[in-house]
C-alpha cells in the first residue's frame, strides 16, 4: 500500500520526528512546507535519505488549492503513486507540511 503523509516538519521537533520515524518504517517522504522554511525541509529530506529512504522537498502554500496540486503532482511524478494524506498541525495551529509516501514492498 501507499501512503501519503504532511505532518508538520520543519518547526516542529514532532513534525520531524514523525518523518524520521515514518522513513525507518519504510516510507519514502516528500516533505512539503512554504518557501520561508525550504532549507529546514532540505535537511530533514537529507536526514531521510540518509536513512536509505527517497525524500524530496515541494515548496508550497496548502492554503493554496493550486499549490496542493502541484505539490501531490511532484511527489507522485518522484516517488510514485500514493493513496493516504495525514495532517499533523503544532501546537500554534499553523500548518507546516510534510508529505510521504510509502513504497509497496512487494
Amino acid at each position: 500500500m501507499n501512503t501519503m503523509a504532511c505532518p508538520d516538519l520543519t518547526l516542529s521537533l514532532s513534525g520531524k520526528s514523525i518523518a524520521l520515524r515514518l522513513a525507518n518504517d519504510g516510507y519514502d517522504v516528500c516533505i512539503n512546507d512554504i518557501s520561508a522554511n525550504k532549507q529546514g525541509a532540505e535537511e530533514v529530506a537529507h536526514e531521510i535519505t540518509q536513512l536509505g529512504r527517497k525524500s524530496t522537498v515541494a515548496i508550497g502554500d496548502v492554503s493554496v488549492m493550486s499549490e496542493v496540486e502541484s505539490v501531490v503532482q511532484q511527489s507522485v511524478n518522484e516517488l510514485g503513486p500514493l493513496s493516504t494524506m495525514f495532517a499533523f498541525l503544532p501546537n500554534n495551529h499553523h500548518p507546516r507540511r510534510v508529505i510521504t509516501k510509502h513504497k509497496n514492498k512487494n
